[in-house]
């Protein structure tokens, strides 16, 4: 093979041999020599000449003097030519280190077909430390040994002195390529990627790191039936830090040469200062994951540095779509959770916040697999108990589903087919409705099956399913049981935006039903809006539904539950002496119903009561709560929770603090263990025991207790009054310990969070913006007198509070 043309470039080795005469000579004999050049070696060896006279070594100039010779016209090898003892069939792919050919051995020692990279003309002339370099690590790739890495077969330079690679051929696509073909599911994507992973890590483990992986850098073949990803291009692999600075058996030179693809690459990449550790390589492999999921780039391809976390895979795949569908939704639900936090991690801009490995991801990604906890997510009980349930498919399931259908009433339906039933024509719908229920519930069950699904469920994919058959069913009163029933299951989830539209679609699908049907599908609604802060609609819809209840004698305990919530949305907006007015009437049809009912009530009384500064008055109804759920429930359920979390409020109020905080503190376990860390009601457990913890004078334990509740409600910002609730405590805690700048900036963000319909939420929040500005010596509102006479001296955060504002003014107010 030549290295020369006539119409590829100059000579290569008269241009390497005029640079070193040159560089030899002075400035007056340099002139002399370079006039008497050929002008187009002369043109070619300018700018080389002028970078290499620079104050800065060659080396640390690479990137600057190698532009020159990289855009440069390269030999290009043809068809039929030999290298070495290869024969060259056809150019297959073109890189920043070279060309990439098809060949087969060509000397008759046997028949093989293999892929031939030769290196650019341009970095071989680099030098001979790079061509040293080259030579080394082709050496130390030979030691690489896995069926999911393309194994190096050969080696050796051209007669021109440009070396050369050969690897195993592989006949196959880019994984992306190869997974949209076979429209692969999501976990047999994932599964490709965790081969992939170990290849990588096998990799690590003999001190390389690839520094390039990417789709067109993993082909997918098929061996036996069954996909086989193998790893290309290890051919601008570095060897670790750790070979280098252990035996210095293969010693790099630092270049300063990066050759990256900037859409699949890490920030440290882009910085030729930093040295290049495995984490690269997880990014990278974070990177073919996230796209073969969502179909998108992490960052989408503009060649900039990534600086933060890339947008969450399961909303990448719901924008990608103006009109998402059932198909859409399925696949989101698929990748929020497990996957989600696995791709940011592995993706993470800070090298020391990924996966320690690729080994590690690789063990995530099987974990997730096996349903398992992952180690990228903290572990709620809701979350352990579903990877559970993905373990336990069958059982699990299968159970879950027929309580969810039993509770929806469909054991009713079926009973109604009894040929007792004196009207005909009622009969008959209820049979279409037990029909259609009987079809849903097994066309669930069939797609919970792997055998049919193609890969494992887990129960919430199990429920996604259910509610898009329930969107399809024919009979409307069906359909909003239905749909009311996963609105209550989401509202218990705390995610209160989609119960909203659950409930939304289940009253319009009830519109023509019973009365009862209605009015669940409206009150579930309004407790779903009154989450959210919304409390004009709740209350709004509170009202229609109990007037509409009023002449249904039957409905007694659903018109109970909407006097209670009344109670609530009543409170929460400063009518305190009406929502007491409406608790006790309440708690009158509650103590004629059951005990459970009685509970609810006392609960919205005391509460209540506690707004009013009434503490006192609170404590034997919080006791009663107590006593009756632990009851019933145990002191471990989730409901006895809140019974505790009410007592510790009063004792709170009491200013028995210590006795508070011993509650809260229950209360707080009792919540993460039953219902997850990431649930409103775990939120509000921190916020109350931070309130407690804070006066008491504890400001690093209010601290710690506001930034979990802050991680916590960070993810769902959409109920407000939770999210105000939070930065207020925070703002509280900031104030405390000093650190007035950010309280200030916090108070702020908490204001405008303020539901405009009750601005009398401002006053706390009022209240800690004045003191983190009089704290930095800045002047406050005019305003101030009447927002600190508004505060509620009775509760001992706000007394304490009212106390430091009166200190800062100068004493006087």
């Amino acid at each position: 093979m030549s290295a020369r043309s006539a119409d590829t470039g100059p000579d290569w080795v008269a241009l390497d041999a005029a640079l070193d005469q040159a560089l030899d000579m002075n400035e007056s004999e340099r002139d002399g020599f370079l006039a008497s050049l050929d002008p187009a070696l002369r043109a070619a060896l300018d700018p080389l000449l002028r970078d290499a006279l620079r104050a800065d070594s060659f080396l640390e100039q690479a990137e600057a003097m190698l532009a020159p010779l990289v855009s440069a016209p390269e030999a290009v090898v043809e068809e039929g030519v030999r290298v070495g003892p290869y024969r060259i069939d056809a150019l297959i792919g073109e890189g920043g280190m070279g060309r990439v050919y098809r060949a087969h051995r060509a000397d008759g020692a046997f028949d093989q077909t293999v892929a031939l990279k030769v290196v650019r003309q341009s970095l071989a002339l680099a030098g001979t430390d790079v061509a040293a370099r080259l030579r080394r690590e082709r050496d130390f790739l030979a030691t690489l040994d896995h069926p999911g890495i393309a194994r190096l077969i050969d080696g050796g330079e051209t007669s021109d002195g440009v070396p050369y690679l050969v690897t195993e051929f592989v006949d196959g696509a880019p994984i992306t390529t190869w997974a949209d073909a076979h429209a692969l599911v999501v976990r047999d994507r994932v599964r490709l990627v965790a081969e992939v992973a170990r290849a990588v890590d096998h990799a690590h483990r003999r001190f390389v790191v690839h520094r390039d992986l990417k789709p067109s850098n993993v082909l997918v073949t098929e061996r036996d039936g069954a996909p086989r990803p193998v790893v290309l291009d290890f051919g601008i692999a570095k060897l670790l830090a750790e070979a280098e600075e252990g035996t210095g058996a293969f010693p790099l030179t630092r270049t300063g040469m990066r050759m990256l693809t900037p859409a699949y690459a890490a920030p440290e990449l882009f910085d030729s200062t930093l040295g290049v550790t495995a984490a690269a390589d997880v990014y990278g492999l974070g990177a073919l994951l996230y796209e073969l999921l969502t179909g998108a780039r992490p960052h989408g391809d503009a060649p900039v540095v990534p600086v933060t976390e890339p947008t969450r895979p399961s909303q990448v795949v719901r924008e990608a779509r103006a009109q998402p569908t059932s198909s859409t939704g399925a696949l989101a639900r698929s990748l929020r959770g497990d996957l989600d936090v696995i791709c940011l991690k592995a993706l993470h801009p800070d090298p020391a916040r990924r996966y320690p490995s690729a080994a590690d991801l690789a063990v995530d990604l099987e974990r997730h697999l096996d349903g398992r906890p992952v180690e990228a997510r903290p572990d709620s009980l809701w979350y352990v108990a579903g990877r559970f349930a993905r373990r336990n498919r069958a059982a699990v399931a299968t159970g879950a589903l027929a309580l969810l259908f039993l509770v929806g009433g469909l054991a009713s339906s079926l009973v109604s087919l009894d040929a007792e039933r004196a009207a005909h024509a009622e009969a008959e719908a209820e049979a279409r409705r037990a029909t259609e229920s009987v079809a849903l519930l097994s066309d669930v069950f069939l797609e919970s099956d792997p055998y049919h699904a193609g890969q494992d469920v887990t129960v919430r994919e199990v429920l996604g399913t259910a509610l898009d058959r329930v969107r399809t069913m024919s009979t409307p009163e069906t359909r909003s049981r239905m749909l009311v029933m996963f609105g209550h299951l989401h509202n218990q989830w705390g995610e209160f935006s989609q119960s909203e539209d659950l409930y939304r679609e289940a009253a319009q699908a009830a519109s023509g039903g019973s009365v009862e049907q209605q009015a669940e599908a409206r009150y579930g609604l309004g407790r779903s809006l009154g989450a959210q802060g919304r409390y004009r609609e709740a209350l709004s819809l509170f009202e229609q539904v109990y007037a509409d209840l009023a002449t249904e004698p039957d409905l007694v305990p659903l018109r109970f539950r909407v006097l209670r919530d009344v109670a609530w949305i009543q409170r929460e907006q400063g009518n305190v002496q009406g929502a007491i007015r409406t608790a006790e009437r309440a708690v009158e049809i509650g103590r004629a119903l059951d005990e459970e009912e009685t509970s609810l009530a006392l609960y919205e009384l005391a509460s209540t009561l506690l707004a009013a500064g009434r503490a006192d008055a609170a404590l034997p109804f919080a006791q009663e709560v107590y006593d009756i759920d632990t009851r019933l429930f145990g002191r471990l359920h989730a409901e006895s929770a809140h019974a505790i979390g009410l007592l510790g409020e009063v004792q709170y109020r009491l200013s028995h603090l210590d006795e508070a905080a011993r509650l809260q503190s229950d209360a707080l376990a009792i919540q993460r263990r039953a219902l997850g860390r990431q649930h409103p009601y775990t939120a509000q457990a921190h916020v109350a025991l931070a309130r407690t913890l804070l006066a008491a004078g504890d400001a690093r334990g209010g601290v710690a207790q506001a930034d979990s509740a802050l991680a916590l409600a960070a993810g769902i910002r959409a109920d407000s009054s939770l999210w105000q609730s939070v930065l207020g405590i925070r703002a509280a805690a900031l104030n405390q310990a000093g650190r007035f700048v950010e309280a200030e900036q916090v108070a702020r963000e908490g204001l405008g969070w303020v539901p405009q319909e009750d601005p009398a939420d401002t006053v706390e929040l009022d209240a800690h913006w004045a003191l983190a500005r009089l704290g930095q010596g800045r002047a406050v509102s005019p305003s101030l007198r009447a927002t600190m006479e508004a505060l509620d001296r009775s509760d001992p955060l706000l007394g304490r509070l009212y106390a430091r504002l009166i200190q800062l003014q100068g004493g006087s107010r």
